[in-house]
């Protein structure tokens, strides 16, 4: 937690540092960024059990969220701290998280997967498209191409792997 609170610290502050050669191992100010990213969600994982997401908590995190964001010095720090809250509340216990009938299908993946390559082509033959319109055109098609994938390829491989974890060995 003392590494998190050091780099939120650092990119609080945009502290601009980049190492010779930095062009072989990226801006450190993004290296920075991306690794409280990565901090905020490990530190959920690890205290899961000792979190507790309420719709209360969320509001209230939303609120904290788009309140930072209004203050560009502190926009950054805000979405980490609050925005991770808020952004797993709704993954977890969210309305989306209680669709009863729908068939179960986990896209995650695939949307990962087909969400840069989308939206480089996007942006490759759209010069200029604002990041909203992109965002408004790339969701559905990557979320589509990760659907097909769960539904081609993932679900089958899964099926596979655990009719062979049963069979006698």
């Amino acid at each position: 937690m003392a590494i998190l609170g050091v780099l939120l610290v650092l990119n609080f502050l945009s502290i601009e540092y980049s190492p010779p050669g930095y062009l072989f191992i990226g801006n450190a100010e993004n290296g920075i960024r991306f690794l409280a990213l990565f901090l905020t969600g490990a530190l959920h994982q690890l205290y899961r059990d000792k979190i507790s997401y309420s719709a209360v908590g969320a509001a209230i995190c939303l609120f904290a969220t788009v309140i930072c964001m209004l203050v560009p010095p502190i926009a950054e720090t805000g979405l980490c701290v609050f925005g991770a809250y808020v952004i797993l509340w709704f993954a977890l216990h969210g309305p989306l998280g209680s669709l009863g009938g729908l068939p179960k299908s986990d896209i995650s993946y695939g949307l990962y997967l087909y969400g840069w390559p989308i939206q480089s082509l996007i942006v490759y033959y759209a010069n200029g498209i604002p990041p909203m319109a992109l965002t408004f055109v790339a969701l559905p098609l990557a979320a589509l191409c990760g659907w097909i994938s769960w539904q081609l390829i993932e679900q089958p491989a899964l099926a596979l792997k655990n009719r062979a974890a049963a069979m006698p060995v």
